[in-house]
């Protein structure tokens, strides 16, 4: 009887445990999903200029949304590795993202030098639409997106200039 006992408890133990393994995998993958959704077309972000007014897409245009926090060492890289090759990306706009004040936002656009760029623009959007919109990322996180607001690529962490052109081209 005792014997059956623990075997019944054993049981039930591993299928409690491989029950539980199953949700969570199912729900990190539901929400994966739920994020590739969202990041399919540019999303309606509220996306602030250096000015503090409303940041407004570019149309027709690829984009490359570069989200990035001024100590953060891999975006500084980012910065210098796209400054360098900035007449490669002059067919396409590039927006630096951050969820840093503006002051902040605007002290590093004018230390990496970006400041005469046209097709280089910085905006501020707040720590939860950035959330809310993007998902949970680290950084820098690249997304390209397509003359018609598609997304075409997303980089996770530091990536060379020659990578991110190949998708914007």
């Amino acid at each position: 009887m005792k014997r059956n006992l623990v075997m019944f408890a054993v049981i039930f133990f591993i299928v409690g445990i491989t029950a539980t393994l199953f949700y969570s995998i199912s729900s990190k993958l539901r929400a994966k999903d739920e994020l590739r959704q969202k990041v399919i077309k540019i999303p309606d972000a509220n996306l602030f200029r250096l000015d503090s007014t409303q940041f407004v897409f570019p149309q027709k245009s690829k984009i490359c949304l570069i989200f990035f926090d001024s100590e953060c060492e891999h975006c500084q890289y980012e910065f210098y590795d796209i400054k360098k090759n900035i007449s490669l990306f002059s067919e396409s706009h590039v927006i630096f993202v951050s969820t840093e004040s503006i002051s902040v936002i605007s002290k590093t656009a004018s230390n990496f030098g970006y400041r005469d760029e046209a097709n280089i623009q910085f905006a501020k959007i707040n720590a939860n639409d950035a959330f809310a919109n993007f998902g949970n990322f680290s950084l820098p996180y690249i997304l390209i997106y397509d003359e018609n607001g598609f997304i075409v690529k997303t980089y996770r962490g530091e990536t060379k200039a020659e990578a991110i052109l190949k998708h914007l081209k």
